[in-house]
């Protein structure tokens, strides 16, 4: 038995010497199966494994490929949508007034605001003004006569006013000046204080107006169309020229954004971030109604400026109601000490947009001269509750209207008569959907040229002229207009409106606007007369414009519409 089991023991090494071993990875490995090394791999059909510990054994676990790290996609940057803060510091004091070099008689016991009206040209020469237009906060205004000195009137003006809250406009003597508006408080004791501005040693106050004539260039017509400025809108203008004192038509606006809240509504948030989509979506309606020839450069104080007084002793609580300019003089006051009003050509005073309608129902412009510590506010505007009425969609709308005024712009709404105008501008109904500048407005701006103003005359037109006239709410330097002057204050105007831009309406209403102008009817007294087509009856007139083949007579002359495409309308002017 020995023997033999020596003899296959022998057979048994000489074989597996001649036969070699099948390797590890010939057998199926299955994750999870026990292993003896770790990290040793081995293959298994496609896969291959790894043999890792897994508590106090190694097990096999299938090999995944390594993944590249997932790049880090960094944070877009967003733009920040604020507006910049103003950081210019405090302006000047206008001081004390000046000794009166003429001599003047001496005035009533009574009277306690005693003034004196110099040239703005000439502080040594009397300004031959008739009187003021006073009134105490929240109440009306009472015409105070400058009272003649020995027959003759020498720019003294004497007033008994009771303690109080005013403002007063020293009226301008003819349409070579503006008037300008000037705050004062009576206290207890009948002394009137004006702040920023000293009585003299006899007691006047040395005020002034402003003289239209300076840095006022003489006006030479480049056309017959650019009718003459007939004065009846003060501030503003129909015809040419526009007054020096409004906005400029051609360059950058430096704009101040005041924001005031008051104990009983105070304000939230940050000015600049609040009203960034207020103030940047009206610059652009501006940019394009000018064909990029006016931008905004707006300034914001930094933090809400906290009012002094309580809003509804204006009584602004209802449309058009109340001390709308004695309430800005008040505010430009509260930030006065803050604020160089010198540095900016437009000053807006935004209230909070929790606002109620019942404290100040609306905001208006004040296209007139405010006195300051810093020198005259000539151009701004208050906003009420109607700024707000629609959130941020619309709030640029009503800040694009009131500015209009200030570029001196009138509006071509009515009141007490049937609109004749309807909603074709935004200076006529900034909450509908028809909202270009109309092309007469553009005119008197310079944002549209000669070149792009098609001008006749009445005795032009015993030969039928035809003219293409693009569509205004495109942006190209093509015809935008025909003209024709009716007379030296009044002319007819025909534009093409199309859905789009700034218009929005039914493309069944396309076609030619045909309005007339009369320069002689004042602001929302009907100045702008929309001239229907066979047909018409909206009350808003957006059924009002001329289709292909319509025919409209106008006095002496006739506008037909010949064709129309995506280049404009093809129209027939005649007599």
């Amino acid at each position: 038995m020995r023997r033999l089991q020596s003899r296959f023991s022998y057979f048994l090494v000489i074989a597996l010497l001649v036969t070699p071993l099948a390797p590890a990875s010939s057998a199926t490995i299955k994750a999870g199966q026990t292993c003896t090394k770790q990290n040793q791999q081995s293959k298994s059909g496609s896969k291959t494994f790894v043999c890792k510990k897994s508590g106090n054994k190694f097990v096999w676990r299938l090999k995944t490929k390594p993944t590249k790290p997932t790049p880090i996609t960094p944070a877009p940057i967003v733009e920040s949508k604020k507006l910049a803060v103003y950081t210019g510091g405090a302006g000047g004091t206008l001081g004390k007034s000046f000794d009166i070099p003429v001599p003047l008689a001496p005035p009533p016991a009574t009277v306690n605001l005693k003034l004196w009206v110099y040239d703005p040209s000439n502080p040594n020469r009397a300004l031959l003004s008739p009187g003021i237009w006073a009134k105490q906060d929240g109440g009306n205004w009472v015409w105070y006569s400058a009272l003649p000195v020995n027959g003759q009137l020498n720019g003294t003006i004497h007033v008994e006013l009771a303690p109080g809250r005013y403002v007063f406009d020293v009226v301008e003597p003819n349409a070579d000046y503006g008037r300008v508006t000037y705050s004062v408080t009576i206290d207890n004791t009948g002394r009137p204080i004006m702040k920023g501005l000293q009585p003299n040693a006899a007691g006047y106050f040395t005020v002034t107006v402003t003289d239209k004539r300076i840095n006022q260039t003489i006006f030479n017509p480049t056309s017959s169309c650019q009718l003459a400025e007939r004065g009846m809108n003060p501030g503003m203008n129909v015809g040419f020229p526009k007054s020096n004192e409004r906005l400029t038509s051609n360059g950058v606006v430096r704009a101040l954004i005041v924001p005031i809240d008051f104990a009983t509504v105070p304000g939230v948030g940050e000015p600049a971030e609040v009203f960034y989509q207020m103030a940047t979506q009206m610059e652009t309606y501006f940019k394009e109604m000018s064909n990029n020839r006016v931008s905004f450069d707006f300034k914001v104080l930094k933090d809400w400026q906290r009012a002094d007084f309580n809003p509804t002793d204006f009584k602004l609580g209802s449309w058009n109601g109340g001390d709308s300019s004695g309430y800005f003089q008040a505010t430009l006051a509260v930030a006065d000490p803050v604020v160089d009003y010198s540095l900016f050509d437009v000053v807006y005073v935004f209230s909070p947009k929790a606002i109620p309608s019942s404290v100040i129902a609306y905001g208006p412009a004040f296209p007139t001269s405010f006195r300051t510590e810093d020198g005259p506010v000539r151009n701004g505007t208050i906003s009420g509750a109607d700024a707000y009425r629609d959130g941020d969609r619309t709030g640029w709308r009503w800040m694009a209207h009131e500015t209009g005024h200030l570029f001196g712009i009138y509006d071509l709404y009515t009141i007490d008569t049937p609109s004749v105008y309807g909603d074709w501008d935004i200076m006529s109904n900034n909450w509908g959907d028809t909202l270009e500048l109309n092309s007469w407005n553009r005119y008197t701006q310079g944002w549209l040229t000669d070149s792009q103003i098609r001008c006749l005359e009445l005795n032009q037109l015993t030969t039928p002229v035809e003219i293409t006239i693009n569509p205004l709410n495109q942006r190209n330097t093509d015809m935008k207009a025909a003209m024709i002057r009716l007379s030296d204050t009044e002319i007819l105007v025909a534009e093409v409106r199309r859905n789009g831009g700034y218009d929005k309406f039914n493309s069944m209403h396309e076609g030619v606007l045909v309005y007339k102008v009369d320069l002689t009817v004042p602001s929302i007294k009907g100045g702008y007369q929309v001239q229907r087509r066979p047909g018409s009856v909206q009350p808003n007139f957006l059924d009002a414009l001329l289709k292909r083949g319509d025919k409209l007579r106008v006095g002496n002359v006739q506008i037909e519409v010949i064709s129309t495409g995506a280049n404009g309308d093809v129209i027939r002017i005649s007599n």
